[in-house]
């Protein structure tokens, strides 16, 4: 029986409050499993905030343990110092107000004991507050195993860009991961399904979805993504170069452009219809989705339709599939 162990690592920024309730949920959990090696909390705050909260539970979890940057290193080079410091076989990277249900631990842990490369995990979306339930299984799935890069692009597409999502083996990071490109992805803060999909280049890497959800992620609590601008850099113009870098490195045309429609109608399609709905940077948000998916002949269309069509019936169309839905 192989016996494999499991960092998680948790980096932290500017979210105290949170952090303390993901530490309260992993350190109560992960205390009865022994192949979760350690729990790391590297911390990018120029004050003290987040060590207090750690200093809660240092003490009666010595599997915890905190790495205090010297300064603001940036998110993603956060990310990366995780994977280098942890010394677990597998990392799993935790953003500081994701909560862990009772079960998760427990759900993964037999996956550490089988032959696998990479675990993707099934997530809820709540609210800010965690106390409702926005979105159920956010990547619902029949798809349990797999070893073809291709089948698992088309599938999972880019919702892998959720930090939380992906569980994967250190050294194939450290082999397979390319400095430059994931450098490249930082300011697109794509370097997430960059390290998922990069690992999937593998040869024969053994990929496992577990379709029960394993995190309560809270939903609009992005500041940055809140920004017209900056949305529109990651799920238009970051999409677009990531499925441009990864039909030239090996993926096959098909797969690469049904995640991208794929990754359109998820991110792209009710941000812009609310862009012109509500009149805020419509002109932005349309420049960058057309130019960025006009090659796909289907959503081009889309496009023009939704630049032709009067506020007043995309309004008219939402309220009425709001009161189907309901």
């Amino acid at each position: 029986m192989i016996n494999q162990s499991l960092s998680i690592c948790i980096p932290t920024y500017n979210r105290s409050k949170e952090l303390d309730e993901t530490l309260y949920f992993v350190t109560k959990f992960s205390k009865n499993y022994d192949f979760v090696k350690e729990i790391l909390v590297l911390d990018n705050n120029e004050d003290d905030k987040a060590k207090g909260p750690v200093d809660k539970y240092v003490k009666k979890y010595e599997k915890l343990k905190y790495i205090k940057n010297p300064y603001n290193i940036g998110g993603h080079e956060n990310f990366k110092k995780c994977i280098e410091t942890a010394k677990g076989d597998f990392v799993w990277i935790l953003t500081d107000d994701d909560v862990l249900f009772e079960h998760s631990l427990e759900t993964i842990s037999k996956y550490f004991k089988e032959d696998i490369d990479c675990l993707i995990i099934n997530w809820d979306l709540y609210d800010q507050s965690l106390n409702e339930l926005v979105l159920k299984d956010v990547i619902k799935s029949d798809k349990i195993f797999s070893d073809n890069k291709n089948s698992l692009l088309s599938e999972f597409y880019t919702k892998l860009t959720y930090v939380s999502s992906v569980i994967f083996k250190k050294e194939d990071f450290m082999l397979l991961v390319d400095d430059d490109l994931y450098n490249k992805y930082t300011s697109y803060g794509l370097t997430c399904v960059l390290t998922a999909y990069s690992i999937f280049l593998k040869e024969n890497c053994k990929v496992v979805y577990e379709n029960i959800p394993i995190i309560k992620q809270r939903g609009s609590n992005d500041i940055f993504l809140s920004d017209t601008n900056n949305f529109y850099n990651v799920f238009s113009k970051g999409m677009n170069l990531f499925h441009k870098d990864f039909l030239e490195i090996h993926y096959k045309k098909d797969s690469v452009k049904i995640s991208k429609k794929k990754t359109f109608y998820f991110y792209i399609l009710k941000n812009l219809i609310n862009e012109k709905v509500y009149k805020k940077n419509f002109g932005l948000a349309f420049s960058s989705a057309y130019y960025n998916y006009k090659d796909i002949f289907t959503i081009k269309i889309l496009l023009l339709l939704i630049y032709i069509t009067p506020v007043n019936i995309l309004l008219f169309l939402k309220k009425t599939r709001a009161r189907i839905i309901k």
